[in-house]
């Protein structure tokens, strides 16, 4: 028998213990006899001469029919409790209380640690959710908010697109609001000389003067070529020029846009000083870009010279290699640092408001850029800006 339980068979009709584990157990009632089984036993003699002292056997808990908490001389035990079916009879088995209760005790943590299991599970199975659902929820917060990105960058740039056509279109019409009021002055004097010496021709021509009518004819030719020449500047901002580039005299544009800037320079008192070594450079442009290019800068460095106590403004051109460099210099108070990096950027201006727009520079910069050359613009360290032009030299001056 195990050493925790103990076995005991007991009577069934009068609760007597016959036969245990223990020998103080033997026919001892389980509980006191009655009168009439006290008689009984006294007179059948089954248990021989044993006193049948009572146990001190005391139902705690009755669990069920075959199974009872009971205290034994003073010892909690469980009782279980089968009846034999070949016997009136009842076999109880006694256990300590001790190991039932450790089992009872571990079979609870482990149901309770079973259940936090199951409940850890669970929390995370719903965080796993809720998070997938918030993830969700900010995907699509992050679409819509792209989408709407999307759609108002589309629009503001259809809108800047829009404003700055106007823009480009206003910078046009602005240059050819200066350009034709210095037309307008340069073709007065021409015009009038030409109705001078048109009336004088026909006056030599009464007296009989043919060479001084002749003299009078080539001077004519020599003015209506000098206003074609200042009409064409009107082309290079209608038109993008097709024409191939071709070998351009450099003092021939030089001279050309003098013509055009020269009221401006003597109204502000510009001093201007060319200098085109060798003679008869020539680079590979355009004429009319060449002339407008050129124009442009010695305006930029007219008006950037009006304040100025010195005024001069000188253009230089030299070989270097097979490049021709020309160099447009001033003495006006130079180019300011914010602005130098930008200089050539769409409306970027050092001028005041409603002087100009800052396109001047960027169709300057593209002429040159088309000619397959370069434009770039320091500040001197004697003062001034200088705009420095590199043009391919025309074949056969290297």
């Amino acid at each position: 028998m195990a050493q925790a339980a103990r076995r005991r068979v007991a009577d069934r009709r009068a609760g007597v213990v016959i036969l245990s584990t223990r020998e103080d157990l033997k026919f001892r009632p389980l509980a006191p006899l009655g009168e009439g089984q006290r008689d009984e036993v006294s007179r059948s003699r089954p248990y021989g001469d044993a006193d049948l002292r009572p146990l001190r056997w005391t139902v705690v808990n009755a669990l069920d029919d075959d199974a009872q908490i009971i205290a034994l001389d003073g010892r909690t035990r469980l009782a279980s409790t089968r009846v034999l079916q070949a016997a009136p009879w009842r076999l109880i088995v006694l256990d300590d209380l001790a190991p039932v209760r450790s089992t009872a005790r571990y079979a609870a943590m482990t149901a309770s640690l079973a259940m936090a299991v199951l409940l850890l599970v669970a929390v995370a199975l719903w965080q796993r959710r809720r998070a997938v659902r918030q993830k969700l929820a900010n995907q699509a917060a992050l679409q819509a908010a792209h989408d709407n990105l999307e759609t108002t960058v589309v629009a503001r740039t259809a809108q800047l697109r829009a404003a700055q056509n106007e823009l480009v279109h206003a910078g046009k019409m602005s240059a050819l609001g200066q350009m034709s009021a210095s037309l307008v002055h340069e073709l007065n004097q021409p015009l009038t000389a030409l109705r001078t010496l048109s009336d004088s021709a026909g006056i030599l021509l009464d007296q009989d003067r043919p060479d001084d009518v002749r003299g009078n004819l080539r001077r004519i030719a020599g003015m209506v070529d000098r206003l074609a020449r200042l009409t064409s500047q009107l082309k290079t901002f209608a038109h993008k020029s097709d024409a191939p580039r071709a070998p351009v005299d450099l003092a021939r544009s030089i001279a050309d846009a003098q013509t055009v800037v020269d009221a401006e320079a003597k109204a502000r008192a510009v001093n201007v000083e060319v200098d085109v070594q060798p003679k008869g450079l020539s680079v590979m442009a355009d004429a009319a870009a060449m002339e407008s290019l050129l124009v442009n800068l010695m305006r930029n460095a007219i008006d950037a010279m009006q304040d100025a106590p010195l005024r001069n403004l000188r253009i230089a051109a030299r070989v270097q290699d097979d490049r021709v460099i020309l160099t447009v210099s001033d003495t006006g108070p130079g180019i300011r640092a914010d602005i130098l990096p930008r200089l050539f950027e769409p409306f970027v201006s050092s001028k005041s408001a409603g002087v100009g727009l800052g396109l001047g520079l960027v169709i300057s910069s593209q002429l040159v850029l088309a000619a397959g050359g370069s434009l770039r613009a320091t500040n001197r360290e004697a003062g001034g800006a200088c705009f420095t032009v590199d043009l391919p030299i025309a074949a056969g001056q290297e």
